[in-house]
């Protein structure tokens, strides 16, 4: 069994856009930026054999893995774990 540990895209409180208090996730997206950063790493990605994503809950996080996740041709299952906050 192989691990593979990314971090989310660039996201909107990265650029200082909006506030990156916990209580404010709802806000805080992926810039377009950081949706291209996770795009640009699906290559890398698509002879792994990814059988599942865990991410975060947190806006980010799920953006990044629901565009990693598109991007395979097998869809891994994607779950949400709150211990990833």
């Amino acid at each position: 069994m192989k691990i593979y540990l990314i971090r989310h895209g660039e996201s909107l409180a990265n650029l200082g856009l909006v506030s990156a208090d916990f209580s404010m996730d709802n806000q805080n997206s992926l810039s377009q930026k950081g949706e291209n950063q996770i795009r640009a790493i699906i290559p890398a990605f698509q002879n792994c054999n990814i059988v599942r994503i865990f991410s975060s809950p947190m806006k980010r996080a799920v953006k990044s893995a629901e565009i990693l996740q598109s991007g395979l041709t097998n869809k891994p299952k994607i779950i949400l774990d709150n211990r990833l906050k």
